[in-house]
């Protein structure tokens, strides 16, 4: 049999598409894959057999993975965002329709690239303060109000240049603070400026701690940039993500009532921000005319989610919050992590988030609740003699802003001076002195050892302040109102103090905090008042008018008298004749008994000396 080359040419071409069909009809098979885990936008490769080359298509759990490249034996692909963390099935189809799978894990590990270069950082105490840093056409400014930090501290920004593993479609901005894991007493501001070209269709945010791990939602909103409010550090992270990819987006990994409420928040944002703007808000200006309606569709859907959120909250400040130190440390973060949220939300400006609806109650409810917390624990440390502890809650509880709530006073001295345990102190004004008597007043101080019950020692050398708070006492040694100094061996100091007139005078004695060697607490300083009674002092002269005058028998005479140095009962007598009893109206001198008595000079004089011997 003889071929003609054109029949040759058709069998090849025969051959060949058989062979082509066979290869897509065969099945597809996964033999291996790595690495075996990987997180979001990471690469993986497969190989096998059967993949049909670039068309193969990839699929995680479900959802379509961006192809790198693709041959028979071997395709390389992304992890796809939209998808849980944990173990997942990997699926290879080629074009005959055939399909291979094998495990996977999504890790959704994330790993941060920092921008040292570009890093900025402040000094910020308890008035607030402003940090700002820049880089790659982006601006990021932390706002930290007064009252937010309790001492000074170093905040540091530091730009991300980029996150491998994160859960979003597109990064737009990210930062990196410091100090790890600050907690703020009142929401910090982080504002974001992103450069004009900035495509902010489906925004998102997340925060997460400082080495990316427990990234999580968190709510934002626009004005002028990006807003994030934040009430502890470390990564704030902006980007776009779909409907999808936000619904997949890892919860966080410590179970608090904060995160799991803060993720409702930011799913309620997102929902309201795609119903609004639709495939609109790609740009900043388009995001911001739309700001008001996105925030009147989202507002409605917080409150929910505060009162929600508080209800979960009430309960854990009512119950651990008063039983344990452990349970009010959980209780109080809780709570003010919740009150943050709330004053850090637009919802108090919008009319169905106003004080009808409870916020405002739920806050002072709240806040007594924790003063409560705050006054089993104050008074479990004093149980315990442990002064050290007194003072951190004493601080916690000033930072808080909690003095006067509840039951708890309104000076953080009046907590001192109710709950300090070892350290000791007493004083030795009499109860009552006279008017110009000087007396020797003592302070005392001791230490109290083992425990509440333990014995007191005398504690030399410590400071120690007198202070006449009130009344007209004045010290003898410098004639000031105020002494300090240190208390002698045997935890005494004494001063003389003067006290020139009557009434009631108050001496404060101010014990100060007592450090050991290497600066630690021993004691905590406290203050006691002393109260003396001063009475008149004793009439020292008398003088009598007039000390000279005559009479005719039958006539009368008036005297009177007046007593220098105080008060007193004057007692009249007088030998020889008599006088007609002075009316009450007319007498100038103090009054008492007058009797008859012949008015001369010599009875006068006599009358001076007998007052004198009666007083």
């Amino acid at each position: 049999m003889t071929l003609r080359r054109f029949d040759l040419t058709a069998i090849c071409l025969l051959l060949y598409l058989g062979l082509t069909t066979s290869a897509y009809a065969q099945s597809s098979a996964i033999t291996s894959i790595a690495p075996n885990s990987a997180s979001f936008g990471e690469s993986v490769t497969i190989t096998g057999i059967g993949f049909g080359g670039p068309g193969v298509q990839i699929r995680v759990n479900g959802v379509p993975a961006p192809l790198v490249s693709g041959t028979g034996r071997r395709a390389t692909f992304l992890v796809p965002v939209g998808i849980n963390t944990g173990p997942a099935i990997v699926t290879a189809t080629n074009p005959g329709g055939h399909t291979g799978s094998i495990a996977f894990n999504v890790s959704g590990v994330v790993t941060l690239s920092l921008d040292e270069a570009n890093a900025s950082q402040a000094t910020i105490g308890p008035s607030g303060g402003v940090v700002t840093a820049t880089a790659g056409g982006r601006t990021y400014q932390l706002t930290i109000p007064a009252g937010a930090l309790a001492s000074d501290e170093v905040i540091v920004l530091t730009p991300i240049t980029t996150i491998s593993g994160l859960p979003l479609d597109s990064l737009l901005a990210a930062v990196h603070f410091a100090p790890e894991g600050l907690q703020f007493f009142k929401a910090a501001t982080l504002r974001i400026e992103l450069p004009p070209t900035a495509n902010t269709h489906n925004l998102i945010a997340l925060a997460g701690d400082g080495n990316g791990d427990n990234l999580h939602l968190t709510p934002l909103r626009l004005d002028h940039g990006v807003l994030v409010p934040v009430t502890h550090f470390s990564t704030d992270t902006v980007g776009t993500a779909s409907s999808i990819a936000v619904q997949h987006v890892p919860p966080c990994t410590n179970a608090t009532i904060e995160c799991t409420y803060l993720n409702e928040l930011a799913i309620k944002w997102h929902e309201a921000e795609q119903n609004i703007c639709g495939s609109d808000c790609s740009t900043e200006a388009d995001f911001e005319s739309k700001q008001p309606d996105i925030n009147n569709a989202d507002e409605q859907a917080d409150l929910a989610v505060f009162q929600q959120w508080f209800g979960a909250v009430l309960p854990v400040m009512n119950g651990d919050g008063l039983s344990s130190d452990a349970g009010l440390k959980t209780a109080g973060r809780e709570f003010m992590a919740w009150r943050g949220w709330v004053n850090a939300s637009s919802c108090p400006a919008v009319p169905f988030c106003s004080d009808d609806q409870g916020l405002a109650e739920d806050i002072a409810t709240g806040t007594d609740a924790l003063a409560a917390g705050y006054l089993a624990a104050i008074q479990r440390a004093h149980s315990d003699c442990n002064d050290h502890r007194v003072a951190d809650l004493i601080a916690e509880i000033d930072s808080f802003g909690l003095l006067g709530k509840g039951e708890l006073p309104n000076d953080d001295n009046a907590l001192r001076d109710q709950f300090a345990c070892q350290l000791v102190l007493g004083d030795t004004l009499p109860s009552s002195v006279k008017s110009g008597d000087t007396v020797t007043f003592a302070a005392t101080v001791g230490l109290r050892t083992g425990g509440p019950d333990g014995l007191v020692v005398p504690l030399p050398e410590a400071d120690v302040t007198i202070i006449v708070s009130s009344g007209c006492g004045t010290f003898v040694n410098g004639g000031t109102r105020t002494v300090a100094g240190q208390t002698d061996a045997t935890g005494v100091l004494s001063e003389s103090i003067r006290f020139p007139c009557s009434g009631s005078t108050e001496i404060t004695v101010v014990a100060a905090d007592v450090f050991d060697a290497n600066g630690g607490l021993v004691a905590l300083g406290h203050r006691i008042v002393a109260v003396a009674s001063v009475s008149s002092s004793t009439i020292t002269t008398i003088s009598v008018t007039p000390e000279n005058a005559t009479v005719v028998a039958g006539g009368a005479v008036q005297y009177s008298a007046h007593a220098d140095g105080g008060s007193g009962l004057f007692t009249w007598t007088a030998t020889g004749g008599s006088f007609p009893r002075v009316p009450r109206h007319q007498q100038r001198s103090p009054p008492g008994p007058r009797r008859g008595c012949s008015a001369s000079r010599r009875r006068a004089s006599t009358i001076r000396r007998s007052r004198r011997r009666l007083l």
